[in-house]
């Protein structure tokens, strides 16, 4: 496997960019293009809720999110980790502005990660993740002081 922090054209990277742009301008269509359509897909939010287990779900929960702000600026990381062979996948450290009840949330800390996968000659987001670091966990520390649930 081959591990890089510096960002090249490699397809989970392409990919990351174009999650990141379709999201912030709110192309359904572009957006729901990345993922694939012969392969299953699954994607993990933030919320405690957001498990989607199909096209369609993550469809719901994209404009779900879109209904819930009026709007919403996603950046792809500096820096990413990635793997070329024989799996494809990226990881970074993104950053957000969220405009929702007319209140700015920047959020300087969103993990994110995506898997892709061949189909049709073409790459194709299969898995993505997306999380918060714990906000009560202290660095140096494996676990947080207190866990929802």
């Amino acid at each position: 496997m081959i591990y890089r922090k510096e960002i090249k054209e490699h397809p989970a990277v392409h990919l990351i960019k174009e999650f990141c742009r379709t999201y912030s301008e709110r192309d359904l269509e572009g957006l729901l293009a990345l993922f694939c359509k012969n392969h299953p897909v699954h994607l993990y939010g933030t919320g405690i809720d957001e498990d989607r287990r199909s096209l369609q779900e993550i469809k719901e929960q994209v404009l779900r999110d879109w209904e819930q702000s009026e709007n919403a600026q996603l950046f792809p990381p500096k820096d990413l980790v990635y793997c070329e062979d024989p799996v494809s996948w990226a990881a970074g450290n993104f950053s957000a502005k969220v405009i929702a009840s007319g209140q700015t949330l920047e959020i300087p800390n969103l993990r994110g990660s995506i898997s892709i996968i061949r189909e049709e000659n073409e790459w194709k987001i299969s898995q993505m993740h997306a999380s918060f670091p714990a906000i009560d966990q202290e660095v140096g520390a494996s676990f947080p002081s207190k866990v929802i649930g």
